[in-house]
């Protein structure tokens, strides 16, 4: 019974400080001023309420404070990750730019058919395997270019023969009549006497073709006794822009 006038005590003083809370507040549009007491301390409810009326305003001012310093901080991390994005598109945009302006190369279709004959082959058998036998060839013949110039081709490949099917790589040079020069590279496979197929690239030039680059593919056939061979050739073609003088 010695603790009975002691909560009734407690009871009135929350039950009063509630009452003035609610009157104090209620120009602040809070719905529910305890509820954001709670918020702020949810362990200490009790002493909260028995805070004079100038601390719980303090209180409540700071939260205030702390929720729009909140929103700023995420306000701003917002603003900084929509500034980084710009950015990086700009850089993608600024790259491309600096390289074709770098490179100031327009990409140009060509097409073509060369015809060769085989000026020198050899051949040495793999010990061991039956119809396998690795070389080295030569070749020499003309390129007819679809813009009606003509070129002589000298070529220099090795192969590896297995059976009726070749594989082979090597490089092509183009002289034209003016002395301006194409080098390309290839790679193709087929049987010698039969259809053919591969790709090729160029890897640089002299005179109006210095600095040619460009990929293609061919396909063609293959004549007995030799391995002589007519090609049609398609695929495209850049050029360094030269500087102004």
């Amino acid at each position: 019974m010695s603790f009975q006038p002691v909560r009734l005590i407690t009871e009135w003083l929350l039950l009063q400080n509630r009452r003035n809370l609610r009157r104090k507040n209620s120009g602040r549009g809070w719905w529910s001023p305890e509820q954001k007491l709670w918020a702020i301390q949810p362990d200490c409810v009790l002493g909260i309420y028995l805070l004079p009326l100038i601390h719980v305003d303090r209180l409540l001012d700071a939260q205030s404070i702390i929720q729009h310093a909140h929103k700023r901080s995420h306000a701003m991390l917002a603003g900084s990750s929509r500034i980084c994005k710009i950015l990086c598109v700009l850089c993608i945009i600024v790259t491309s730019f600096c390289a074709s302006a770098i490179t100031g190369a327009e990409e140009v279709p060509i097409q073509w058919r060369e015809a060769f004959v085989t000026v020198e082959s050899t051949r040495t058998p793999v010990d061991g395997h039956q119809e396998h036998a690795l070389g080295l060839m030569r070749q020499r013949g003309f390129a007819f270019f679809d813009n009606d110039e003509v070129a002589s081709v000298n070529v220099l490949l090795i192969f590896e023969r297995r059976g009726n099917t070749t594989q082979y790589t090597g490089y092509a040079v183009y002289t034209f009549a003016d002395g301006a020069t194409k080098i390309g590279r290839f790679e193709g496979h087929g049987d010698p006497v039969g259809k053919q197929s591969g790709k090729f690239s160029f890897e640089g030039g002299t005179g109006r073709y210095q600095g040619i680059t460009g990929k293609g593919t061919f396909t063609g056939q293959g004549f007995p006794p030799h391995g002589d061979i007519v090609l049609d050739v398609t695929g495209s073609y850049s050029l360094e822009e030269k500087p102004d003088d």
